[in-house]
Parts: C-alpha cells; structure tokens; sequence
C-alpha cells in the first residue's frame, strides 16, 4: 500500500513541471497530461475514454480503473493525479486573478490521489477545497496525499 502512495506522489511531482497548453476550447480548465490505459471522463451524462492532451471541463468525473491511472493540469498550474480505481469530481474551477475571483473545488469519491497546488492556493488558499465522502479539508500546503477507502 504505501509503494502505491509513493508511485501515485510521484506522479504527480512529474506533472508539476509540466507547463499547461495553452491551445485549450473555450471553457476547457486544463488537461490529461499523463494516461496508463483505463482511465475516463464521464461529461454531461456520456462517459468517454481519457485521452492525452484531451480538455476538462467544472463538473467533469474522472475515473480511473484497476490498472489506470491520470493525471491532470489546472490553468493556474494545479496538478492532480488519481491512482488505481479512483474517481473524483471537478466541483468549481474558477482562475480569473485580475477579478480577484479565484476557486478550486474537487470531491474524491474513492481511490488514492495526490494534489499540488496552484496559482489559486497561493493566491487565495480559502479559496480551495478538496472534499471526500467523509470530510472537506482546506488546503493550506503546496501537496497533499488523499485515500479514500470504500
């Protein structure tokens, strides 16, 4: 177990230095940067395979399999990345620093995950809150290490 917590940190310390895209859709908050197969993102009802480089959207599911795992950047530079049979939601997403409006929200239902802040924590950590079917937990690090046991 803690060789898995370890590989997913990992993962996400990889994707930290990697610049987001800025060939984004309008309304796309950032992008599959890293895949291993068995990786989703369910939208609007309709549930897809992940694919690199592909745009997410506030309101998107990410969901990874038995064998999957993904990881994502955030336009204020944010990176999440989900291990092996988890999901999470992307609950709010707003990056608009010259309005002073800043809110990251996400709410991991089951699986393991790392966070590393962005712009929005550092700008406004009030402004960030990563949820679990149990808690909310308000994040004033730069990484945090989520598990959320079924």
């Amino acid at each position: 177990m803690r060789g898995h917590f370890a590989a997913v940190l990992m993962l996400g310390v990889l994707l930290f230095s990697l610049p987001v895209e800025a060939e984004l859709p309008a309304g796309a908050i950032g992008q599959v940067k890293t895949l291993v197969s068995g990786a989703s993102v369910e939208r609007a009802g309709k549930s897809e395979a992940a694919v690199l480089g592909a745009p997410v959207y506030e309101g998107d599911v990410v969901s990874t399999d038995a064998s999957g795992s993904v990881g994502i950047t955030f336009l204020d530079g944010t990176v999440l990345s989900l291990g092996t049979g988890s999901a999470m939601t992307i609950d709010a997403f707003v990056f608009e620093p010259q309005d002073k409006r800043l809110s990251f929200a996400a709410k991991f239902l089951k699986g393991t995950a790392t966070y590393l802040s962005g712009r929005i924590a550092k700008l406004a950590p009030d402004q960030v809150d990563l949820a679990t079917p149990f808690t909310t937990i308000g994040i004033r690090a730069t990484r945090v290490l989520i598990k959320v046991a079924e």
